[in-house]
């Protein structure tokens, strides 16, 4: 089969959201947040961290070698600590794709920066996003589990609540100023990532109170 013939399986988001479990009973016992998965990926998944210099240049943070043997990582973001939360997710979008998608990467041969760029030229446009949706859902949820989420959310609300003016407290957009950095620091994770965590999980106030 050539890659732009293969399709995805359907896998819903509560389906993905038990496979990072098991994922992480197996491999993440005994870690805390924010979880060092540099170790968990090259001590207990026995995957391999390459750093090469210049892949950033194709817009790319790390991927998969499909002898799994290892996941490439640019080298200016693995090693500054200005890259460290976009670092962290993008090695955790690649233990998603380990996790789900192998049958995939067996279907090409990608060693380099330049192997993975024409793999993807050479997928199907929709099998491509649903499996980069398919990953970024399993970096999410193991970065930052919806349970321990509500719990650092809700933590980070008392502590801040002093500090909160009034009418931003009535407003869960706006008093997200001031929670979303302690729970982003607790992590590992970008504002960003927090802010959209909350979106996509429909945390409304309510929840976090």
């Amino acid at each position: 089969m050539r890659p732009r013939q293969w399709q995805p399986p359907f896998t819903s988001k509560p389906t993905i959201e038990q496979i990072c479990e098991r994922f992480r009973a197996q491999h993440c016992a005994g870690y805390d947040f924010p979880l060092d998965i540099d170790l968990i990926t090259e001590k207990e998944v026995k995957l391999d961290l390459i750093p090469i210099g210049g892949i950033r240049s194709a817009r790319v943070s790390a991927f998969l070698k499909s002898d799994f043997s290892g996941i490439v990582v640019d080298l200016i973001e693995f090693t500054d600590d200005r890259y460290q939360a976009r670092m962290r997710f993008s090695i955790a979008h690649e233990l998603g794709h380990y996790v789900m998608h192998q049958d995939l990467c067996k279907l090409f041969r990608i060693d380099t920066i330049d192997d993975y760029i024409k793999f993807i030229l050479c997928m199907d446009e929709g099998a491509y996003r649903s499996v980069e949706f398919q990953a970024n859902w399993f970096a999410a949820t193991l970065l930052t589990p919806r349970a321990a989420l509500i719990r650092e959310l809700a933590k980070a609300r008392a502590e801040s609540l002093h500090l909160i003016p009034a009418d931003y407290q009535r407003d869960p957009e706006l008093s997200l100023l001031w929670i979303a950095p302690a729970v982003a620091r607790h992590f590992g994770v970008s504002y960003e990532m927090i802010e959209r965590r909350i979106r996509e999980e429909g945390l409304s106030k309510a929840n976090i109170e």
